[in-house]
């Protein structure tokens, strides 16, 4: 089963967004505080389930463990929440519904490399404890209706982004949309009004650097929309872990990350650069083909 990645639907709903990453081929844990949507996504996925590709968890997730009340909203299933707006038809249904810290149920079930939250109102906290619990997935996708959840991000490590306008999903843009699952094999999939969307380079934009990535947040039309994240370091780490050549995957990051910092120019190539085609393996890769010849070019320090 841990051959597989892993991949963590916080605030599951329905199950549309785990419907995506199984097709992708990550085995995934799914977390929701509502037990009827629970229950409807264990009857909808019971073969997954299984197989041991698909785990439900229903709980909620905050920044302690413990109990609070959950805001079932009797009109909308997107916006249950633990942090109740103003309502004044009273559409909401009150229940008692464990809770647990994010960092907890990932130390039981394993570290991800792709976590979406999704959680009504407590994203930033959910977020902020996963971070100081030293736990940063690889890909990570979180709803963003200000500008916290970005900053977040940008101060623990996150590089590349992508914004995601809510009111596309499910419109005409991602009808029979081409996937790529994680063995290379493309697809079609039809996201669902209300899910995140596509992710990652599944997305038909660019991954932006922060500074662009803000500009485009700010100007957004809609507050309802998604920050998409890359960690590159710890994309790299996992490129060099898995290196068969590479003794020290620690050390080999730093070292590349070392060289770019020194050489903006070759930093900045779309070939040997810190977000080249080479990944880890380009400021390594450009000072054996042209970094020596130079003369003037060091690897170490």
């Amino acid at each position: 089963m841990n051959k597989f990645r892993l991949a963590y639907d916080v605030g599951m709903n329905n199950g549309d967004d785990t419907e995506y990453y199984l097709l992708k081929g990550y085995r995934v844990i799914g977390i929701d505080a509502n037990p009827q949507l629970c229950d409807g996504a264990a009857d909808r996925f019971r073969d997954e389930i299984k197989s041991g590709m698909l785990t439900i968890l229903n709980v909620g997730v905050g920044d302690r463990s413990g109990t609070l009340d959950f805001y079932i909203d009797t009109q909308s299933h997107t916006t249950s929440t633990f942090v109740p707006q103003p309502n004044p038809n009273n559409r909401y249904s009150i229940m008692p519904v464990a809770v647990r810290r994010l960092s907890d149920i990932i130390s039981e079930y394993g570290q991800p490399d792709l976590c979406k939250v999704d959680v009504e109102g407590l994203d930033f906290v959910v977020l902020r404890q996963m971070f100081e619990a030293g736990v940063f997935p690889t890909f990570l996708s979180a709803e963003a209706h200000v500008i916290d959840v970005f900053c977040l991000m940008v101060v623990h490590g996150y590089e590349l982004f992508k914004i995601v306008q809510g009111a596309q999903v499910g419109s005409t843009h991602f009808t029979r949309h081409p996937i790529t699952a994680l063995n290379g094999e493309v697809k079609e999939f039809e996201f669902k009004t209300n899910s995140s969307g596509p992710f990652g380079d599944d997305y038909p934009e660019p991954w932006l650097s922060k500074e662009a990535a803000i500009l485009q947040l700010v100007s957004a039309s809609s507050s309802w929309r998604d920050v998409q994240a890359k960690h590159v370091r710890r994309l790299y780490y996992e490129q060099a872990a898995a290196d068969k050549e590479t003794s020290d995957p620690e050390r080999e990051v730093e070292q590349a990350f070392s060289y770019w910092r020194r050489y903006p120019d070759v930093a900045g190539d779309p070939h040997y650069g810190r977000y080249g085609d080479l990944g880890v393996h380009g400021a390594r890769a450009h000072f054996a083909e042209h970094g020596r010849l130079e003369e003037t070019r060091k690897w170490e320090e």
